[in-house]
C-alpha cells in the first residue's frame, strides 16, 4: 500500500494539474528541449549573460512547468535541426543508419508545419520518438529582404571581387573575366553601340556557381580601386587618357549572375532552388548560397556578398538588426519585397518517446491560449508591435472552451 501511495504523489508531481496523472512516465527524467542560439526573437542567446530568451523560449518552459516536466536545455544548430527534421535525430543524417540514442524530446525552434514533413514523421522509419507538432503557435510572412542599390549594382561589386581572383582561378578566369585586350585611345568618344563588343557567352550555371560560391569564400576583401580593371591586370581606377564615358553604358559583355541566401534546413530554401534553377535556364544566373545560422545570412547580406536574403522576414529583420548593433554598420535594405511573403504557419516538435508527454505538453499550450498568457508573451517580446488579422484569428482559435459548465439568464446550455 505504501508503495502505491508513494507512486501515486510522484506521478501526480510530475504531471502537474493540467494533464491526467497516468500519462507521466520515467518521471524522473528530465525532458530535453532542443533551441538554437540564433533565430531572434523567437529564440536566442544573450551573449551577455548567457541566457535563452525569446517568445517561443517563454512558450515552451511556460508549458513545460505547466505540464509538470523538468527540463534539460540542448543547444543545437541549423544543420542538426535540419538532421532532427530529415531523420528524427539531430547527429543523424537521413537515409543512414543511427544507432546513438534519441536526442531531444521537444524541438523550441520556429518550425513550419508542412505535409511533407508530417509524412516523413508518420514514416516507419523516424527515429525512436515518432514525432508530432504541437498546435500551430505562430503564422510567419516567408519572402526576402534585399539591397536598397540596383541589381546591376551588386553585380558590379561583385564582378569585382571576381576579378581580383582571376590570377589564382584558371575556373573564374574562364568563367568571368575578360581577355579582350584594352581599347583603344580616344574610344571613349564612340556611342557603345558602335562598338565590337564580343558576344555573351553562354554558361553552365550549376558548375560555374560552384566555382563562383568557392572563390568567395576564400576570397579577401578587395576595394574598388585595387580590383583588376576588365580586361586588364591594373587598378580598377582609369587612367589618364581614358576619361570618363559621355555616353550610357551598354550592358556588360561580361556573363550576369546575383547570390540570393538562405538558412540552412528553412523550408523556403527549396522555393530558392528552385527559383535559381528556373533563372539559371537564361544569360543571367541565380546563385542559392545555404548560410549554417541567420547571424551568418546577415553578415553576409550587410557585406553586400548575397543580394537577397530569404527566411521569415521577422527573423530576417531581427538579424540584420542584431549585426548592425554588434558591428555599428549600417545595412541598407530595400523591404518592399517583404510584403509579398509566402505563408509559414509554425509549432514546436514533441516526441512521443515519453508516453504522454505531448498530450500533456499541448493542453498546458492549449491553457495558455486560453487564459491569455501567450497573448501577454507575445505583447511583452514585440512590444508595440501589432497582431496581424491572421495571428490575432490564430490566437482566438487556440483559445477554446474549458468545457465546465456556464449559467446564462435564460437557463442553462
Amino acid at each position: 500500500m505504501k508503495a502505491l501511495a508513494a507512486s501515486a504523489v510522484l506521478a501526480a508531481f510530475c504531471v502537474g494539474p493540467l494533464a491526467a496523472q497516468s500519462m507521466c512516465a520515467n518521471c524522473d527524467e528530465p525532458i530535453r528541449m532542443g533551441v538554437r542560439a540564433d533565430v531572434p526573437p523567437f529564440v536566442w542567446k544573450d551573449p551577455a549573460s548567457g541566457h535563452f530568451r525569446g517568445f517561443f523560449w517563454d512558450i515552451c518552459t511556460t508549458a513545460l512547468t505547466r505540464a509538470g516536466y523538468r527540463r534539460e536545455t540542448v543547444e543545437i544548430t541549423a544543420g542538426q535541426r535540419a538532421n532532427l527534421l530529415a531523420s528524427g535525430n539531430k547527429n543523424c543524417t537521413a537515409g543512414k543508419a543511427c544507432r546513438t540514442k534519441q536526442s531531444v524530446d521537444l524541438l523550441c525552434d520556429p518550425t513550419t508545419i508542412t505535409l511533407a514533413r508530417m509524412e516523413t514523421f508518420a514514416g516507419p522509419h523516424h527515429g525512436a520518438g515518432r514525432f508530432v507538432f504541437s498546435p500551430i503557435l505562430y503564422v510567419a510572412n516567408g519572402a526576402y529582404i534585399q539591397q536598397a542599390y540596383p541589381r546591376r549594382e551588386f553585380r558590379r561589386r561583385l564582378g569585382l571581387k571576381l576579378r581580383s581572383k582571376c590570377p589564382d582561378s584558371d575556373q573564374i578566369k574562364a568563367i568571368y573575366c575578360s581577355n579582350a585586350p584594352r581599347p583603344p585611345p580616344l574610344s571613349w568618344l564612340l556611342r557603345p553601340h558602335a562598338r565590337e563588343l564580343p558576344e555573351r557567352p553562354k554558361i553552365k550555371w550549376p558548375a560555374a556557381c560552384e566555382t563562383i560560391l568557392e572563390a568567395l569564400d576564400t576570397a579577401t576583401e578587395t576595394s574598388v580601386s585595387d580590383a583588376p580593371a576588365p580586361g586588364g591586370s591594373g587598378t580598377g581606377e582609369r587612367s589618364a587618357w581614358d576619361p570618363p564615358q559621355i555616353w550610357p553604358e551598354q550592358d556588360p559583355s561580361e556573363p550576369e549572375f546575383e547570390i540570393w541566401g538562405y538558412v540552412e534546413g528553412a523550408t523556403i530554401g527549396s522555393t530558392v532552388m528552385k527559383a535559381a534553377d528556373k533563372a539559371n535556364d537564361g544569360t543571367i544566373g541565380v546563385c542559392a548560397k545555404p548560410f549554417a545560422s541567420h547571424g551568418k545570412a546577415a553578415e553576409a547580406f550587410c557585406e553586400d556578398r548575397i543580394y537577397r536574403y530569404f527566411g521569415d522576414v521577422d527573423l530576417v529583420r531581427a538579424a540584420i538588426d542584431g549585426y548592425t548593433k554588434i558591428s555599428s554598420e549600417e545595412c541598407n535594405t530595400n523591404q518592399k519585397a517583404a510584403e509579398r511573403g509566402t505563408y509559414e504557419p509554425y509549432a514546436l516538435l514533441l516526441s512521443q518517446r515519453r508516453n504522454g508527454f505531448p498530450e500533456a505538453f499541448n493542453l498546458a499550450l492549449y491553457s495558455m491560449f486560453t487564459d491569455g498568457t501567450i497573448g501577454q508573451m507575445f505583447d511583452g517580446r514585440f512590444g508595440g508591435q501589432r497582431r496581424s488579422q491572421y495571428l490575432d484569428t490564430l490566437f482566438r482559435i487556440n483559445s477554446v472552451p474549458d468545457g465546465k459548465r456556464q449559467r446564462f439568464h435564460s437557463g442553462e446550455r
